[in-house]
């Protein structure tokens, strides 16, 4: 993996992957998906958690679904186990959402400076972090 940048995924990334509302978005993080190698890319427990709580509330997929989407993501992605110092980490710098400050968190310990996501402003805000849009790539 030399010269490899770490990238973590962000939940909505995942929510996009079952969630065919958004026909566009849909098409292109599904085209996306299918085109990475298994285990190059880090997810969180909390992103996991938060798939999982966002599925549910929104009544997006079944729970069957969202039990067999984890096991996808198990399989695919690296899962970086939580840390209780994470959440010191987080509230020291908490920009607005706490959630994206514990994620954030999450990716300073284990060295990770980019994230997959569309939510740029608010990750751009944490210092040393680098935001992909994919939904911005012409495709």
């Amino acid at each position: 993996m030399t010269g490899f940048e770490k990238q973590i995924i962000d939940t909505n990334i995942l929510v996009y992957l079952a969630d065919k509302a958004d026909k566009e978005k849909h098409r292109k993080i599904t085209k996306w998906f299918e085109g990475k190698e298994e285990n190059i890319y880090y997810l969180s427990l909390q992103s996991l958690r938060e798939f999982a709580s966002v599925t549910v509330r929104k009544k997006i997929i079944s729970v069957k679904e969202i039990i067999e989407w984890l096991s996808i993501f198990e399989k695919r992605f690296r899962i970086l186990k939580d840390n209780q110092d994470d959440i010191l980490v987080a509230l020291e710098n908490m920009k607005n959402s706490f959630w994206d400050a514990l994620l954030y968190a999450t990716m300073k310990r284990n060295e990770i400076t980019s994230i997959i996501s569309e939510n740029e402003k608010d990750f751009e805000k944490f210092e040393g972090i680098k935001v992909h849009n994919i939904f911005k790539e012409k495709n």
